[in-house]
């Protein structure tokens, strides 16, 4: 019996090579309308200058990119370069699997808040003189199992 399975859907949303200013945005991007959740990745390079610090959100819009909240927020990263990951859930509420859901600013949000498929990924760095090698963060997302044939 023939078995079909619908395709991830990966991409890089963000990619850059050094960051040095304070604070930085992707700008709007749009998420498929068919995905059930998936998994951000946040690649970053190692810090430098006194004391860096690397906050990474994960914003979303009710209001096609007018008004921006926090839906996730990555661990803090400080000199050592790594990866981490957010695990997400679109079906009709987001919740955070491997962090929890924190502003952008440190304050927590619910785990169960209504997600956009506008977001936009808000990069906060911190320090003095800071500058990080690279900042990269993809996504894997996985579409509806609706419909597919077994």
């Amino acid at each position: 019996m023939a078995r079909s399975v619908s395709r991830p859907y990966v991409t890089n949303l963000f990619s850059k090579t050094t960051a040095t200013t304070a604070t930085i945005n992707s700008g709007a991007l749009e998420m498929p309308t068919d995905l059930d959740g998936g998994v951000f990745i946040l690649e970053h390079g190692t810090g430098t200058g006194t004391s860096p610090t690397l906050d990474v959100a994960i914003q979303v819009s009710p209001d096609e990119g007018t008004t921006w909240f926090t839906m996730f927020r990555f661990a803090q990263a400080t000199t050592t370069a790594g990866t981490r990951r957010i695990i997400a859930s679109f079906r009709r509420v987001a919740e955070a699997g491997a962090e929890s859901a924190v502003a952008d600013t440190g304050g927590a949000l619910a785990s169960n808040c209504p997600i956009s498929r506008n977001i936009r990924i808000l990069f906060t760095i911190g320090g003095t003189s800071p500058s990080y090698a690279s900042l990269k963060v993809h996504f894997i997302g996985a579409r509806s199992a609706m419909g597919a044939s077994y």
